[in-house]
């Protein structure tokens, strides 16, 4: 198992390509002409989603916790181990292609809800596009987030961290810490939203207790309950800020690139990337390597997690089902290695 980490480590650096292709200028359409994304051609199984050498997307086997106190289990590392055997093969086996104006994919430039849309999006709500909390959960499972255990009384911080280094520093900070890792649906519906529990697999034992100390003896949320917050990483922050983008104090911000979508079984998909960075090299590897008149430089928009979530719930978009997140790679391998301790 550790050589096979080893190999993929190494191959992270040196991947080829990812699966993808541009979609066509971005316009509106009035809602009701809209073309979802079942119309879209069907892309290789081999690309359920894509990675790159600066951010890497999951396979369609989520990360999953098990129900060991540590965090990990077989089901973990089964998981795990099946996204970097996708990395693997997405890296080795890339093929590009230019979508032509007249396939469709159009209206995916504007599943994002961004805070520029058009007006035609404004009071856009679709019982089509709505997605349950179940296939929410199941997006946000591909996300790692890193949070601090106390040594001593194994109470879990209230801060949840989208970058392992801005967790390992906070440890350090801190006095007699550890840094763990989850997955994001275990955390956000629960914890930072208070929404409680759905099924799903259960949690790590600091996470679990967490939960139960925000309600009462009668099961009710407590007034006084504890805040658990969401913290991009530094870089998303200052990359946030020079877009223009305001953050709540419990929010994180992603990235699109526009004209950039990515292969997979299911249709087109859209990546929402926690890195300004990994939007950009994704772009420059398809306008290189596709052959296509893309410009040489993407345009970048920006929008926020709960921004997104709140379109997933409510089905404020077209296409919002085709919407995919995209942690960096470096966080993904973290995870992998701390759930499978």
């Amino acid at each position: 198992m550790m050589a096979f980490k080893v190999v993929i480590a190494a191959l992270l650096a040196a991947a080829g390509p990812s699966h993808g292709f541009a979609i066509p200028p971005r316009h509106v359409v009035a809602p009701g002409s809209m073309h979802h994304a079942t119309d879209l051609p069907s892309a290789s199984p081999l690309s359920p989603f894509i990675a790159t050498s600066a951010g890497i997307g999951t396979s369609t086997s989520a990360l999953r916790m098990a129900s060991d106190d540590e965090g990990g289990g077989i089901l973990t590392k089964l998981a795990l181990a099946g996204v970097l055997v996708v990395f693997l093969l997405t890296s080795l086996l890339p093929f590009l292609s230019q979508m032509q104006a007249d396939n469709g994919p159009a209206n995916l430039s504007g599943a994002v809800a961004t805070r520029d849309a058009p007006d035609a999006y404004k009071n856009y709500e679709s019982s089509f596009d709505r997605l349950s909390r179940a296939k929410i959960q199941e997006k946000l499972s591909r996300v790692p987030a890193f949070y601090l255990v106390n040594k001593v009384t194994g109470r879990m911080a209230p801060e949840i961290y989208a970058s392992y280094e801005d967790a390992v520093d906070a440890a350090k900070a801190g006095d007699g810490f550890v840094v763990k890792a989850t997955t994001l649906n275990q955390v956000m519906y629960t914890l930072v939203l208070k929404r409680g529990r759905m099924l799903m697999p259960p949690p790590p034992s600091e996470i679990a207790k967490a939960e139960e100390a925000l309600r009462g003896d009668d099961g009710a949320p407590l007034a006084d309950g504890e805040n658990y917050i969401l913290i991009p990483s530094a870089q998303a922050r200052k990359s946030a800020a020079e877009v223009g983008l305001k953050l709540d104090a419990n929010d994180l911000p992603l990235f699109v690139a526009d004209r950039l979508a990515f292969a997979s079984s299911g249709g087109a998909q859209v990546p929402l990337f926690f890195e300004k960075e990994d939007a950009i090299v994704s772009y420059q590897r398809l306008q290189q390597q596709s052959g296509s008149k893309l410009p040489a430089e993407p345009k970048i928009r920006a929008t926020s997690l709960l921004d997104e979530l709140n379109s997933m719930e409510k089905g404020t978009r077209p296409g919002v089902k085709q919407l995919e997140f995209y942690a960096a790679a470096d966080d993904l391998m973290r995870a992998d290695a701390l759930m499978g301790n």
